[in-house]
């Protein structure tokens, strides 16, 4: 293997691992405005509330 492809590799790994933290980032986005549809339609946020409010 010569130094150009293992610089290559380098970069192919470096971006995979780039798309997969932006993927695993962008799944909570995705969960958090699944979870304010959910509490929207059932015409509640306990997302917002603290300890305090939700012991309530």
């Amino acid at each position: 293997m010569n130094r150009i492809s293992t610089e290559i590799d380098l970069l192919d790994a470096q971006n995979a691992a780039l798309v997969a933290e932006e993927s695993a980032i962008n799944a909570v986005f995705v969960f958090q405005i699944d979870l304010m549809n959910l509490q929207r339609s059932l015409g509640q946020f306990s997302f917002f509330l603290d300890e305090q409010g939700l012991d309530e």
